[in-house]
């Protein structure tokens, strides 16, 4: 369960590029690229505060790769998800990048 802390922030993280992402669909000042904006702000936020909180529980040579590792992961998926190119490299960089979190993860 403890474990499920490091991952919180992650999904806000990478739910705030996504955000972005999708704003970038619609022209700037429009309604709903505000929205979008300030969907991805309010997500960036919550991701720091649940960071700050993962922090306190893990140390930061285990926190901080694990997020930032994971939010990568997420974000290339979601960017799969909606179409757009995905090479062998990028492909191996992410599989490298699941390696990763789990060998820090381990004990």
């Amino acid at each position: 369960m403890q474990y499920a802390l490091l991952f919180i922030p992650v999904v806000f993280s990478a739910g705030a590029q996504i955000l972005v992402k999708w704003a970038a669909q619609f022209e700037i000042k429009t309604v709903n690229w505000f929205i979008f904006i300030g969907l991805s702000m309010a997500s960036y936020v919550a991701a720091f505060v649940l960071y700050s909180f993962t922090v306190r529980q893990f140390p930061i040579n285990i926190a901080s790769p694990v997020n930032t590792i994971a939010v990568m992961v997420i974000v290339f998926l979601a960017g799969y998800l909606m179409g757009e190119a995905v090479s062998a490299r990028q492909l191996l960089g992410i599989v490298f990048g699941l390696i990763a979190i789990v060998l820090i993860v381990i004990k």
